[in-house]
């Protein structure tokens, strides 16, 4: 999904992220009962976003979980809080469609986490390589055990990467980009980005 977090729609308190992600969900028939994940740019930086239908196992409700995966240490005041009023925005655009639909539902307020994974220490251009590699292991490991939760497994990916060295990294990041470097050409036709990828 990309747009930035403050990308308003004009005229109107909604952003375009609002908009896109409540399209998203809505298009795909597997949803709510698999997870769903998101790569959003926010604005020159790429996070990964994961949402998830759970039960509260506290009070019984329905409640979204939300783990949004950041490569960096932080993504500032302003970003988060525009993240988590979308978040919030798609949990009451559901509550109204089960509404809509005479189902008597309760959610509960949306968990949200920010995973903030810090891995960009001598990969400072890769956050769009992590969020692909992040959102593979989800999948991956999702396939062999739908239970895990997409936090414990993004934890573990991100705490299994910052136990290489310096050179490794720079190694899984150079071969994950040479596997998927026709996804990396710039449509815009950036000649220096499209030559560098069509030549590793």
């Amino acid at each position: 999904v990309n747009y930035p977090t403050g990308l308003y729609v004009p005229y109107s308190t909604r952003t375009h992220l609002e908009d896109a992600l409540n399209e998203n969900i809505k298009s795909d028939p597997s949803w709510p009962n698999e997870v769903q994940l998101f790569p959003i740019n926010t604005g020159g930086h790429w996070i990964l976003v994961s949402l998830q239908k759970i039960v509260n196992k506290k009070n019984n409700k329905l409640q979204i979980k939300c783990v949004i995966f950041n490569s960096l240490r932080a993504l500032g005041y302003d970003k988060e809080n525009s993240l988590k009023r979308v978040i919030n925005s798609f949990n009451s655009e559901l509550m109204g469609e089960m509404s809509n639909n005479n189902i008597k539902v309760h959610l509960n307020e949306p968990e949200i986490i920010f995973l903030h994974a810090d891995l960009q220490q001598y990969l400072s251009q890769s956050c769009g390589a992590f969020v692909c590699m992040a959102a593979q292991e989800v999948i991956e490991q999702r396939e062999s055990n739908s239970d895990s939760a997409p936090y414990t497994l993004l934890k573990n990916y991100a705490d299994r990467f910052k136990k290489y060295s310096a050179e490794e990294q720079y190694e899984i990041d150079f071969q994950h980009r040479l596997a998927n470097r026709n996804c990396y050409l710039d449509k815009y036709g950036d000649a220096n980005i499209n030559h560098y990828y069509r030549n590793l």
